[in-house]
């Protein structure tokens, strides 16, 4: 979980690349 967290704290720039991400995560 904590690598998640981590990706999603470096890896979003934006709220648009944050919905991007979780999308993604979802799929």
């Amino acid at each position: 979980m904590s690598l998640n967290l981590i990706k999603l704290c470096v890896g979003c720039d934006s709220v648009e690349d944050l919905e991007e991400w979780i999308a993604f995560r979802l799929d």
